[in-house]
């Protein structure tokens, strides 16, 4: 019986010796390793492939893997792509051996260095724009080249470009319905990755725009899900993040990251030759600002530390027992009770719970002595609506909120909620949904789709299966079959009980050979914990410490981690546009538009009309810009308000944070004197949570 790859005196193909590994990811392994049959035992990159399909494709996965090694040994003939010595099977698993690129990869040096000058990058982009000319000439496509698949050489400095996405690819080769062999997966990064692509159809101008992207992230510091997006015409808004970067250089990137394939350079030499004509004048950025070091404690607060300790130590001293102690080193908090919020099952949450019951005690000294506990609670569960979700926030009755969804992660901001940790943390911070359809679906793309055309859709609480493809379908009337599991959709699809389906892009989404992805969405953020404002800043810093202290096992089960707080910007506009359309279209009565058409219609009203106070129903509302909500107020004899209030302030108000459920209810507007705007109309100006009440 053989020893474990992860033993590292183990040699692969009775030659190589494993001396450490260099990763893990989904395509398999990647060791440093010795060659022991060579006197120099010159070092090697070896990548360990795992298949990505059942057994019964193997003779076809071998085929596709020896043509693209020998692809790969063609390519290495490049002194900017990593040479090919050896390609093997052993033991069920495919091995490549490559030429070890000792260096720094692009991720890593702007980690380090933080944003590089722009000569560095003009640099940079002339030698790789030479490498793809090589690459595309050979009727190749690299399909995943981003910083981290970037390595500066050490011995000469050069960008080394590694980690070919054709390997990846053939290690996914399937058999669809009809017996033909085709790939189940998409290869390629989110983010870097051009939406022709995304769709399984990469083109060479998907390299440039990867490689922009790439040189974007060098010039800013930024990933591209945290760049600003035009939402009229989906280009990429970047330049506000390199102010110091010259109109030349900021045209060629622009182009190359163009959202349509045709509006981008043709072909490498192209880009190139755009690049070379700019002139050599341009500002360079400051990358000598270093900050100042942190002020040291002063000797007062330091004194006043120790008065603390060595009060607290004589009275234990003086009798108040060893179980005093722990009052010395456990995390303290004002708070008598936590409410944790949560939209999963409780069972989750559980052991963290008595975990934090454990380790948090009261800060009043005499409550902890006399044994006082932290009252800790779970409420909400799988269950929960999102709106109630919404409203238990708007009221603050949520201490610690796992909010599970973006949507929630939203509400929770608009509260004044504070980030504190981030949920999932070993995924990426961003995903996608998908819009597919069935492999043999004539429908191509989504202007394929008419009013007769089927979609499957999540309910209403969903990011990827409702508001993403309500959002990217908008414009178009479809006839939606709504309400469903991710797991359903797709077997509606996969039956032809749908025609068009909508959910994350997972791995079972990716790999379905029976399924196509004709659309990707925009980036989807991630979503939070978060710590109510009712909690005073010293309780909020303590709870967010231990929870980051946890046990590792807890923080998994509860799926929670450190990490950096999503950017929701874009993710905001998203939902806005919408509930916008929930306001207008009825997605219980098919074909349903996916649009607004010139009114929202009448609702009956009957309401009151008092001296501070003004009654009223809700008959529609428009957003006049990105923060601002505008209600129709109808009040008694037909009298129409205009309620204008912001959206932080709405969603502080309970009942009010969906404007879906907002329309047509009865609402109380206090304390606020009108104005008349013209047509009869008054306006009633909201300043703060106080003055509107849902009734």
């Amino acid at each position: 019986m053989q020893t474990p790859l992860n033993n590292q005196h183990q040699l692969i193909n009775g030659r190589y010796q494993v001396i450490q590994s260099l990763g893990t990811g989904s395509f398999g392994k990647v060791f440093l390793a010795q060659d022991t049959q060579m006197p120099l035992q010159q070092h090697y990159v070896i990548k360990q492939l795992k298949r990505q399909v059942q057994r019964q494709f193997n003779n076809i996965v071998k085929e596709r893997f020896r043509q693209e090694a020998a692809t790969l040994q063609t390519l290495g003939q490049h002194n900017q792509i990593p040479r090919l010595y050896a390609y093997f099977e052993e033991l069920n698993k495919f091995y490549l051996v490559q030429e070890y690129i000792e260096g720094e990869t692009l991720e890593a040096k702007v980690q380090r260095e933080g944003k590089l000058s722009e000569s560095a990058v003009r640099e940079i982009l002339t030698s790789l724009l030479g490498v793809l000319q090589y690459i595309h000439s050979k009727q190749i496509v690299h399909r995943d080249i981003k910083p981290d698949n970037i390595i500066l050489r050490q011995e000469d400095g050069k960008p080394v470009l590694i980690d070919f996405g054709a390997v990846k690819e053939a290690m996914s080769t399937q058999l669809n319905t009809q017996g033909n062999a085709v790939n189940s997966i998409i290869i390629g990064t989110p983010g870097f990755m051009a939406s022709e692509q995304a769709i399984g159809r990469p083109v060479y101008s998907s390299d440039l725009y990867s490689l922009g992207l790439t040189a974007i992230y060098m010039l800013t510091g930024k990933l591209p899900q945290d760049l600003a997006m035009d939402p009229g015409t989906a280009e990429i808004l970047w330049r506000q993040d390199a102010p110091e970067v010259s109109v030349g250089l900021a045209n060629v990137l622009d182009k190359a990251v163009r959202s349509h394939a045709g509006d981008r350079y043709s072909s490498a030499k192209e880009m190139l030759d755009a690049l070379k004509s700019l002139t050599d004048t341009y500002m360079q950025p400051d990358n000598n600002n270093i900050p100042a070091p942190a002020p040291q404690p002063t000797s007062t607060s330091t004194k006043r530390g120790l008065l603390v300790l060595s009060t607290i130590v004589s009275l234990v001293v003086l009798g108040l027992g060893w179980r005093s102690l722990p009052y010395l080193w456990k995390p303290k908090v004002q708070a008598q009770s936590l409410t944790i919020g949560s939209l999963s099952n409780p069972k989750y949450n559980t052991d963290l719970v008595d975990y934090l019951r454990q380790e948090l005690i009261p800060s009043n000294f005499i409550d902890f002595f006399l044994g006082k506990k932290v009252d800790l609670a779970i409420d909400g569960d799988h269950n929960l609506p999102y709106q109630e979700a919404k409203d238990r926030i708007a009221k603050k009755e949520w201490d610690v909120v796992f909010t599970l969804s973006p949507i929630i992660s939203v509400a929770a901001k608009d509260n004044s909620y504070t980030f504190a940790a981030l949920m999932f943390p070993e995924g990426p911070p961003y995903y996608y949904s998908a819009l597919y359809v069935r492999a043999d679906s004539p429908i191509q793309s989504i202007n394929d789709i008419t009013p007769s055309t089927v979609i499957a859709l999540g309910g209403f609480n969903s990011a990827s299966s409702f508001y993403m493809p309500v959002y990217d379908l908008y414009g178009k009337t479809l006839t939606v079959d709504m309400g469903h599991r991710g797991q359903n959709i797709r077997e509606m699809v996969r039956t032809g009980k749908a025609d068009l389906g909508a959910g994350a892009l997972g791995d079972t989404v990716k790999n379905d050979p029976d399924i196509r992805i004709i659309h990707l969405s925009r980036a989807i953020p991630g979503a939070g914990v978060y710590l109510s404002p009712e909690l005073s800043e010293s309780d909020r810093k303590v709870i967010e410490r231990v929870l980051l202290n946890a046990p590792p096992d807890l923080q998994k089960q509860a799926n929670y981690g450190p990490g950096s707080e999503p950017d929701y910007t874009n993710f905001r506009g998203i939902i806005r546009r919408t509930e916008e359309i929930l306001v207008c279209s009825n997605f219980r009565q098919n074909p349903v538009n996916f649009f607004c058409g010139t009114g929202v219609g009448t609702v009956p009203t009957t309401v009151n009309h008092g001296g501070n106070e003004i009654r009223g129903r809700v008959n529609g509302w428009r957003r006049p810009t990105v923060d601002t909500v505008w209600l129709n107020l109808m009040a008694e004899g037909n009298q129409l308000y205009r309620v204008v209030v912001s959206s932080q302030i709405l969603n502080q108000v309970p009942g009010a944070t969906n404007l879906l459920e907002l329309q047509n209810k009865e609402i109380k507007v206090m304390g606020v004197v009108p104005n008349q705007i013209g047509d009869g109309i008054l306006e009633l100006n909201i300043q703060n949570s106080m003055e509107l009440e849902v009734l």
